[in-house]
C-alpha cells in the first residue's frame, strides 16, 4: 500500500510559510523532541499547500494524547514556570548555535564538517517543537487557570460583573517585542538625524545589522537591508520623540491597572498567574523570532550548500534537511526538475516514519481528497470573541505585509493569523478575524491594546471569506457573519 493511500484522521494546527528545508528541520523534532520532553510523539504529519503558506496536520489521536498528557502535567503551576524557563533556555541555544555557525569561515571547510555543522543545527531544533506546538496547548490552559482564578476573586468580593472588564485587562501584554523594540529604535533614528542633522547611514547600517532577520519566517525569504529601513523611516512620524513618549505612557498605563487589579484582589496565586501569563505572551511572540533569527544565522551557510548542489536562487530551501545530508555524505544531488516543482506546489505527508513529498498539482488534489474530510462551508462563523464590540464591513483577505495594498481605513482584516510586521495594517482595521489563535495570539492581542473587535480561531475564514465580501464581526457573541447584499 502507497503511504498515500493509508488513512488518518487529521487535525490542523497551525497555517505558516513552509518550505521543504523548515518542514524536514521541524519534523524530526515532533517526534524525537517531544519524547524527550513529555515522552509523547507526534509521528504523523501532512502538510496542505494554501495560499503561499501550508497548514500543518498532525495525526488526531496523536494530538488528543498530547494534549491530555501537558493537560496532566499543567495542574501544577510550578510546571507551568519550570516550562517557561526552559523555553527560553531551548531558544537560546538556538541562537547562539546558529551565531556560531554564521561566524564560522565555513567556505574553507570540507562537505564533511559543513555535515557536522548542519547536524549542530538540527539537532538543537529537536526540543523546539515543544516551544512550539507545546505552547498552542499551554497557552490556553493557562488561560483557562487565571480565567478561573480571577472569577473565584471577584466572587469573594462580591464584583462579579468585573470579570470581562478584569481579564481583558489582566490577558493585555505589557512588555514589548523585539519588532516594538525595532520601530522605537527606527525612531530613535530619526529623532537623532533631526537633531543633528548628520548623516544617518552608520546607524541605518547597525540597525539592519540587529534587526534584518524580522521578516524571515523562512529560509526563502530575504533579509530586511539598510535600504528597506532607509525607505521605512520615512513614512515614520515627524515627531518621533513625542511617539515614543506616547508608546510608554500607554504602557505603563497598561502595568499600572494590572498593579492596582491585582492589588485591588490581593490574592498571591492570581497575582503568580498573571505574571506568569504576561511571560508567556511574550514568549508566543519570541520562540517565532528565535526561527527568524536563526534562518538568518543561517542564510549563508545554506548559500554555501546551495552553490555547491549547484543551485542558486534560495533554491536549496526546497530541499530537505536528509536530501542535504546525503549530499554532505555522498555528492548525491536532487535534480533541478524536481526543485521547480517544488516551487510551485508540494505536499508532505509523513506516516509511520515514511515521507512522501508530492509536487504534481493533480496528485497532490488526489492526496488531499483521500486524507482530508470534505469541508461544509456556510455563511456563519464561530470563534472565540476579543474586545467586545460589532463591526461590518468590506473584507481583505491578509497574506503578509505585501497586501498591504489593499487595506482601507474601517476594512475588516482577515489572515490566518497576524503578525508584528502587520502593524500598519491593523490600525487600519476596523476588525480582525483569523483562522487561528487563542487569547494570547498576536491577534487577540493587540485586539485589546488597540481596542479593535476581534474574533478569533475561526479555522476557515481564509478558506470561507473573499476580498470584498461585506460581513458583521460580533466581538460579544465570537460569530462572524456574510452578510447578504
Amino acid at each position: 500500500m502507497k503511504i498515500s493511500e493509508e488513512k488518518i484522521k487529521w487535525k490542523k494546527t497551525v497555517t505558516r510559510p513552509t518550505s521543504p528545508l523548515k518542514a524536514s528541520s521541524l519534523m524530526e523534532g515532533l517526534g524525537k523532541g517531544n519524547a524527550e520532553i513529555i515522552g509523547i510523539f507526534l509521528n504523523n504529519h501532512l502538510l496542505e499547500p494554501v495560499g503561499e503558506k501550508h497548514a500543518w496536520y498532525v495525526d488526531e489521536e496523536e494530538w488528543t494524547n498530547f494534549v491530555k498528557r501537558i493537560s496532566e502535567l499543567c495542574k501544577d503551576t510550578s510546571y507551568l514556570e519550570k516550562q517557561a524557563e526552559d523555553a527560553y533556555r531551548i531558544c537560546g541555544k538556538i541562537k547562539d548555535i546558529t551565531a556560531k555557525i554564521r561566524a564560522t569561515d565555513f567556505q574553507n571547510k570540507s562537505n564533511e564538517r559543513l555535515k557536522d555543522l548542519l547536524n549542530e543545527y538540527h539537532k538543537s531544533l529537536y526540543k523546539y517543537s515543544f516551544v512550539a506546538w507545546g505552547m498552542l496547548v499551554i497557552d490556553q490552559l493557562l488561560v483557562g487557570k487565571v480565567a478561573e482564578k480571577l472569577q473565584t476573586a471577584l466572587k469573594n468580593r462580591n464584583k462579579g460583573e468585573k470579570f470581562n472588564e478584569y481579564f481583558e485587562t489582566l490577558t493585555t501584554k505589557v512588555n514589548l517585542t523585539d519588532a516594538e523594540r525595532e520601530e522605537i529604535e527606527l525612531l530613535n533614528i530619526k529623532a537623532e538625524a533631526q537633531k543633528r542633522g548628520d548623516d544617518i547611514e552608520r546607524l541605518l547600517k547597525e540597525h539592519a545589522d540587529k534587526y534584518g532577520w524580522l521578516p524571515m519566517y523562512d529560509h526563502d525569504i530575504v533579509p530586511w537591508d539598510k535600504e528597506y529601513f532607509r525607505n521605512r523611516i520615512i513614512s515614520l512620524s515627524e515627531n518621533p520623540q513625542k511617539e515614543i513618549a506616547q508608546r510608554e505612557e500607554k504602557l505603563n498605563k497598561r502595568r499600572g491597572r494590572i498593579e492596582e487589579i491585582l492589588h485591588e484582589l490581593n490574592d498571591p496565586e492570581l497575582s503568580r498567574l498573571v505574571n506568569l501569563l504576561q511571560k508567556y505572551i511574550i514568549l508566543r511572540t519570541y520562540r517565532t523570532d528565535i526561527l527568524k533569527i536563526a534562518y538568518y544565522n543561517m542564510n549563508l551557510f545554506f548559500k554555501e550548500i546551495e552553490n555547491r548542489m549547484g543551485l542558486e536562487g534560495n533554491e536549496v530551501a526546497y530541499t530537505t534537511i536528509d536530501e542535504i545530508f546525503n549530499f554532505l555524505t555522498n555528492g548525491k544531488v536532487i535534480s533541478k526538475e524536481i526543485i521547480k516543482e517544488r516551487m510551485e506546489h508540494f505536499l508532505f505527508l509523513k506516516i509511520d516514519e515514511k515521507l512522501e513529498i508530492v509536487a504534481n498539482k493533480d496528485r497532490i488534489d488526489n492526496v488531499l481528497k483521500n486524507q482530508l474530510d470534505r469541508l461544509e462551508l456556510s455563511d456563519v462563523l464561530k470563534g472565540s470573541g476579543v474586545y467586545t464590540g460589532i463591526k461590518q464591513g468590506g473584507v481583505k483577505i491578509i497574506e503578509s505585509v505585501k497586501d498591504e495594498y489593499k487595506m482601507h481605513e474601517g476594512d475588516i482584516l482577515v489572515a490566518t493569523m497576524t503578525t508584528p510586521e502587520m502593524h500598519s495594517i491593523i490600525e487600519k482595521a476596523g476588525a480582525i478575524v483569523t483562522d487561528e489563535g487563542g487569547i494570547t495570539c498576536h491577534a487577540a492581542v493587540v485586539a485589546r491594546e488597540f481596542k479593535i473587535p476581534c474574533v478569533i480561531g475561526t479555522k476557515y475564514a481564509t478558506k470561507v471569506l473573499k476580498d470584498g465580501d461585506l460581513v458583521e464581526v460580533n466581538a460579544k457573541e465570537g460569530i462572524v457573519r456574510r452578510l447578504k447584499i
